[in-house]
């Protein structure tokens, strides 16, 4: 790599790596609520005759910001939750901006670009891309689900950030997240805009190397159990109309306490079995487990 390919390169590095400068204020997102029932990153690093320079992935914190808050950007970025992953046909152009898991889900952000108009009518039409999940290795069919959603309008000629959501377990079975899945995207026959053609031939999108995300469990003098990771919050519940996310509190070692329930992108419920539900509360903004002390629920303490 020469001098002048590496300032090229530095072309897309945003300039709040380069200088030191308040970020703007993100707009916020409208709190979701959906039922799914069924549902730095690599450095580049290049010796010159006048030195060594450093480059970094770029990271789109445009897309990403729709989903995650600016400190949680950071630890994204900070702990390797980056992807360079691409899939690409004629109508459309995937970027897999950050993926992460834990012991629920891969959740992920997908950056989905039109090609051409067919595409743009598609966006515009639909906000959610639908997929079959298989193991890359073996072309097994994955037990499970992929649901990509995105949550805002699309505009015409932009990139579409949209949420990914891989669950381990469901209704049809466990899903192994330590393999490499691959995700099939298929043609999705309630859009009228994807009958004449056929959109997503030869569109695929793998999740490799997926990181596991630091968690910690909490458990209730009843044995109620309340799982936590640096991104999620999830617990077994009776029924799908249950709903704790405004009665939940964490309480911190240093003595502070934080009610999550304007940190919350979304509450979706996964169907386990006939009668058992699991609650998942994603989050917008970034846990540290380590740091918590108990979780308060409803007037119930929850001791690690």
């Amino acid at each position: 790599m020469n001098e002048k390919e590496i300032l090229k390169m530095m072309d897309h590095i945003s300039d709040e790596y380069l200088t030191e400068a308040s970020a703007a204020p993100k707009r916020n997102i409208k709190f979701k609520k959906r039922i799914i029932a069924f549902a730095f990153a690599a450095a580049i690093t290049a010796s010159l005759s006048i030195g060594a320079v450093a480059a970094y992935k770029a990271f789109n914190r445009e897309s990403v910001g729709t989903y995650y808050d600016s400190s949680a950007m950071d630890k994204i970025e900070q702990s390797g939750y980056v992807s360079d992953a691409m899939g690409k046909n004629e109508h459309f152009e995937l970027s897999l901006d950050t993926v992460m898991k834990d012991d629920y889900s891969i959740k992920a952000v997908v950056s989905v670009k039109a090609l051409d108009e067919a595409a743009e009518k598609y966006l515009e039409r639909s906000t959610q891309m639908c997929s079959e999940l298989v193991y890359a290795d073996t072309g097994e069919q994955v037990q499970g689900f992929a649901a990509m959603f995105g949550w805002q309008p699309y505009e015409k000629g932009k990139s579409y950030p949209m949420r990914l959501t891989v669950p381990v377990k469901n209704f049809a079975g466990t899903a192994d997240l330590s393999r490499t899945i691959k995700l099939n995207f298929i043609r999705d026959e309630n859009n009228p805009e994807s009958a004449d053609v056929d959109l997503f031939k030869d569109l695929s999108l793998e999740l490799k190397d997926v990181k596991q995300a630091k968690s910690a469990k909490f458990t209730a003098q009843g044995g109620e159990v309340i799982n936590v990771s640096e991104f999620t919050i999830a617990s077994d519940i009776k029924s799908q109309d249950e709903d704790v996310s405004d009665k939940l509190k964490i309480h911190y070692k240093d003595g502070t306490v934080d009610n999550l329930e304007q940190k919350i992108n979304e509450i979706s419920y996964d169907l386990f079995g006939e009668d058992t539900w699991v609650m998942i509360i994603d989050l917008k903004t970034f846990i540290n487990p380590d740091a918590i002390d108990f979780i308060e629920c409803d007037g119930v303490n929850y001791k690690r």
